[in-house]
């Protein structure tokens, strides 16, 4: 290597929920602690003028504690019940990459990588299961993947740049998707759901510049990911049961569950036009879609934006500037 990186780090997160009913004198805490500890090992090479190397290794171990119970404000008597996660869990992430870069001239670029992920998750539900009654004391997942990526840059004259990329991606179920427990909303409760499998994302992406001397920029790009065995939240049932009692209240039964498939898929441009030395044009336009299908229906995906744009007009000059 002509370059090397480590880093080690430590962090510490404590974050805790209070509610009470008005005029209630038991108040319901819950509190989470995590204590994470990473490790990265980034390495360069100079392979030759036009060639570059970049590889390294990565370690993520994550625990969390985690309490509920319910105080009782006027006496501060306390009565032990369902935490947020299940207490004691831990997650850990190995992983190993390669990236190369490859710049022969100015007008070419051609980057590619392997990525191997490996993740382990391991959590216990019996101090919960004395309330919540899951048919289920544990959860483990054990699950590795192979991803890649490889992406073109052609500038084939001063006006052209071409960018074409191609991707693959994966997200193993973590202790918020497996283990959580929470009213989602006004009459619903996430339980938790050991039967989760991994999701991959299959990417491609195709954008064009036009640079005409800086004074007139184009720049757009088209997108499109294929989700299988997408997370999202769908109603369900615990032990045959759809609703269950939930801090007092009759709540529907719900919990993370792995869809059959997703599409999301886009368009974006920007544009920069230089109308003078002190005033310029600039516009931006995005559209975002996506469905997904299950039980052979097809939906809108959760948290997709809706179309959105802007348009500036700026002028600067001197210590001035107006930006409408």
């Amino acid at each position: 290597y002509d370059n090397v990186k480590t880093t080690v780090a430590y962090q510490f997160f404590e974050e805790s929920r209070l509610d009470r009913d008005y005029q209630s004198i038991f108040k319901n805490v819950r509190e989470e602690q995590v204590n994470a500890i990473s490790f990265n090992l980034d390495l360069e090479k100079d392979l030759s003028e036009a060639s570059y190397l970049f590889y390294g290794l990565e370690y993520i171990y994550n625990k969390i504690n985690s309490k509920g119970f319910t105080l009782n404000i006027e006496d501060n008597s306390t009565t032990n019940t369902v935490s947020r996660y299940p207490d004691g869990a831990t997650w850990q992430s190995a992983a190993a990459y390669v990236n190369y870069k490859y710049k022969p001239t100015k007008k070419f670029v051609l980057q590619t990588g392997l990525r191997y992920n490996h993740i382990a998750q391991n959590s216990d539900f019996t101090s919960n299961n004395q309330y919540l009654n899951l048919p289920f004391n544990t959860a483990n997942i054990d699950a590795d993947a192979l991803t890649a990526s490889a992406g073109i840059t052609w500038l084939p004259n001063q006006i052209l740049e071409w960018k074409f990329n191609l991707s693959t991606a994966f997200r193993a179920p973590n202790i918020d998707d497996v283990g959580k427990v929470f009213d989602s909303e006004p009459g619903s409760v996430v339980v938790p759901n050991n039967n989760l499998k991994s999701e991959y994302a299959y990417n491609g992406e195709l954008g064009l510049k036009l640079n005409f001397n800086k004074t007139f920029v184009l720049d757009m790009a088209t997108y499109y990911t294929y989700l299988d065995n997408a997370l999202v939240r769908r109603n369900g049932d615990l032990n045959g049961e759809t609703e269950i009692i939930y801090d007092g209240e009759l709540s529907n039964v719900q919990s993370i569950q792995n869809a059959s498939k997703s599409w999301i898929y886009g368009f974006e441009i920007g544009a920069l036009l230089k109308l003078s030395n002190s005033v310029k044009l600039t516009s931006n336009y995005n559209f975002i879609g996506g469905t997904e299908t299950t039980d052979g229906i097809e939906v809108p995906v959760r948290h997709v934006a809706p179309s959105f744009g802007n348009t500036h007009i700026i002028f600067s000059k001197d210590k001035i500037k107006i930006d409408g």
